[in-house]
């Protein structure tokens, strides 16, 4: 069975991707927040975490997304959500962090707000 919750981290020279596959929740969260930590303790100013591998989201998830951005904040640095999957946008909707977390949009986002077309056949 493939671990519940995985994290890539590469380095490059405009900041560091962090990738977060599986279920972001409260058994995972600390480990996105031991990540992000390790990376702003070794000078990094610039995060992208990608959710596009993101299965499941609940607000402990929410929270340390949220923390992650306001470290980076008070390190001059910044921090950029990439490829939220329907479900994480509308999580964040929901819980009115889009546009803390999302703040200048993204323009390859499916809008948070337009229903899922399903095919229930």
């Amino acid at each position: 069975m493939p671990p519940r919750f995985s994290v890539r981290r590469r380095d490059g020279e405009r900041g560091t991707w962090i990738r977060l596959v599986g279920e972001l929740d409260l058994d995972s969260a600390a480990v996105l927040d031991v990540i992000v930590a390790q990376c702003l303790d070794s000078g990094v100013s610039t995060l992208s975490i990608d959710l596009a591998g993101v299965t499941f989201c609940d607000v402990s998830g929410v929270e340390a997304l949220l923390a992650a951005a306001r470290a980076s904040k008070e390190r001059s640095g910044s921090l950029r959500l990439e490829h939220p999957t329907p479900g994480m946008l509308r999580l964040l909707v929901l819980t009115g962090t889009l546009s803390t977390l999302l703040p200048d949009g993204d323009p390859h986002m499916p809008s948070p707000t337009r229903p899922v077309s399903r095919n229930l056949r």
